[in-house]
């Protein structure tokens, strides 16, 4: 998809290449010689239109599709005394949380917020 957007619907997306993006790269002995990206996007593209999704939708969905991928490039580091994490590169997160929609204090808040899952087992004794 990355390679055949027009310049203007990469800037208006921060997209760049496909070498740029984690979560594309995370194999790169894979082969995806299966079909032709650019006629791909043009076949979904065409798809939507055809099915009457307005352009704003199909726009959002490139916004998600855009988001996703910058998430999947957020670094973090662990503040081992305080057993904190935060985001190293915070200009990725800001264009997640653009494309997104949400505010970036919210989104950096719910991305490097501690967990504690406690499992709780509660057993019956059974009669027989």
């Amino acid at each position: 998809m990355l390679s055949s957007l027009d310049n203007e619907s990469k800037a208006k997306h921060h997209l760049k290449n496909v070498e740029d993006y984690q979560y594309l790269m995370k194999d790169s002995r894979r082969a995806f010689s299966t079909h032709s990206d650019p006629d791909g996007l043009s076949m979904l593209l065409e798809s939507w239109q055809t099915l009457g999704l307005p352009q704003d939708e199909m726009d959002l969905c490139l916004r998600v599709v855009s988001a996703v991928l910058h998430l999947g490039n957020i670094t973090f580091k662990s503040d081992n005394d305080k057993d904190n994490t935060f985001i190293t590169n915070p200009f990725v997160a800001e264009i997640a949380a653009s494309e997104l929609g949400v505010d970036l204090t919210e989104l950096t808040k719910v991305i490097t917020m501690k967990l504690t899952v406690r499992i709780m087992l509660s057993f019956k004794s059974c009669t027989v």
